[in-house]
């Protein structure tokens, strides 16, 4: 009878030896996955930050489009400071047109590079 507890043990451990890196590799994919989805949501909301206070702002022909764009980019950039690393003020582009309509339009793009976990090189 101890014979067999012994053997089962056995196979136990060996199946554990044979499935840890396996669910190892789950968990390291997982958490990158739920940090990619992290970062895309707080880096949606500093773009939507960013495009909507320029477009509440009402003073672009007073201020100049340069501290208009200072100030967008300063409202992009409140949100990425929570990112590791941090939000840079050249990793974010406000770029001016005009719609069909006639009036101003903001369009703020960021370039973020992520990093994994499992970076390699």
């Amino acid at each position: 009878m101890k014979v067999a507890a012994q053997r089962r043990a056995g196979i136990a451990a060996v199946e554990l030896a044979l499935l840890l890196p396996f669910l190892a590799l789950l968990f390291v994919i997982t958490i990158d996955f739920a940090r990619v989805f992290q970062y895309q949501l707080t880096l949606d909301n500093c773009a939507r930050n960013g495009a909507l206070y320029g477009a509440n702002l009402r003073s672009y022909q007073e201020n100049g489009w340069v501290n208009s764009f200072n100030n967008i980019t300063s409202a992009t950039l409140a949100d990425g400071a929570t990112l590791n690393p941090p939000l840079a003020s050249n990793q974010v582009t406000v770029t001016p047109a005009t719609g069909s309509d006639g009036n101003p339009n903001i369009t703020v793009t960021i370039n973020y590079p992520f990093t994994t976990i499992t970076q390699t090189s």
